[in-house]
């Protein structure tokens, strides 16, 4: 049986459904569908929280079995200068998978962040599968012999 890794960037997944679909995701659901894939040997989810707004969903998702790495966002002021939150964690979420790839076989990205490529080329270099499950995946991510899932409407709350 595959042995799955399944990292997760919260902050994409969160604005990624609610400006979509105006959702979020149902955790519990997103894993159960994962776990059809393989063996799920590590959990890892990354995200942002001002003050301590998330600790009821990091409990949450410390239930589910997931480590939780969250920190403060900071402000950035956009093309449109508006103040945009950017919590930034692709180089540590990218770290964190270089750290574990001799755990896994398959890769599971719960991100859609086109930044990720270069990891997944690379990781497809030493013979790892990928799957990445999110919404309103990037181009970027879409290649050859990665396999793009939209998250399934069932895996979604209002």
């Amino acid at each position: 049986m595959k042995q799955l890794a399944i990292f997760v960037d919260v902050s994409n997944l969160y604005f990624c459904l609610g400006k979509e679909y105006g959702k979020k995701l149902k955790y519990k659901k997103y894993l159960n569908y994962i776990e059809d894939f393989g063996d799920v040997v590590l959990k890892k989810a990354y995200g942002a929280q001002v003050n301590n707004e998330a600790n009821k969903f990091i409990d949450h998702l410390n239930v589910l079995g997931f480590d939780t790495y969250f920190k403060e966002p900071r402000k950035v002021i956009s093309s449109e200068n508006n103040v945009v939150m950017k919590a930034d964690w692709d180089v540590g979420i990218t770290l964190d998978i270089m750290r574990n790839v001799d755990i896994f076989d398959t890769l599971i990205l719960g991100s859609a962040d086109g930044d990720f490529r270069p990891l997944i080329e690379y990781l497809q270099s030493k013979g790892k599968s990928i799957i990445v499950i999110a919404c309103n995946i990037s181009q970027n991510l879409k290649l050859p012999n990665i396999t793009t899932i939209e998250i399934p409407e069932g895996h979604l709350e209002s």
